[in-house]
């Protein structure tokens, strides 16, 4: 950081001296950046053999993620039958701003006795890593 003179001779100049607030803190005073994702599923409704719900990503790191990609996702039906999601995998999402959030809807095959549909994400990764 730059510091101008904040005195002339015998003229003190208010607009001179150090702009703190543009300081850089020294790096053992900075937190390593903190990635973080949360994942919450949400339901929807249901129609047949289908039923919907949503992905919600959020930000909850110091740091915008990138290259956001779910490679992983059961369904779970209890009741029985078997259930699964139409879309093919892995859903991308390619950048996700501090405190940003983003929903991705899935649609869901369902057997007509399902009882409850239960949806997990198996794995995710970002910032080019895995969660």
């Amino acid at each position: 950081m730059q510091c101008n003179e904040s005195a002339n001779g015998n003229e003190y100049d208010f607009n001179a001296g150090c702009n703190w607030g543009a300081a850089a803190p020294p790096p053992e005073a900075s937190p390593a950046p903190v990635l973080r994702l949360a994942v919450q599923v949400y339901p929807g409704t249901r129609s047949g053999d289908e039923a919907a719900a949503s992905l919600m990503l959020t930000n909850n790191g110091t740091v915008d993620l990138t290259n956001i990609t779910v490679t992983g996702i059961n369904v779970r039906i209890l009741g029985g039958g078997d259930g699964s999601i139409t879309q093919s995998l892995p859903i991308s999402v390619e950048n996700l701003v501090v405190t940003g959030s983003t929903t991705i809807p899935l649609t869901l095959k369902v057997p007509p006795l399902a009882k409850k549909v239960l949806v997990h994400y198996d794995e995710y990764r970002y910032n080019d890593g895995t969660v």
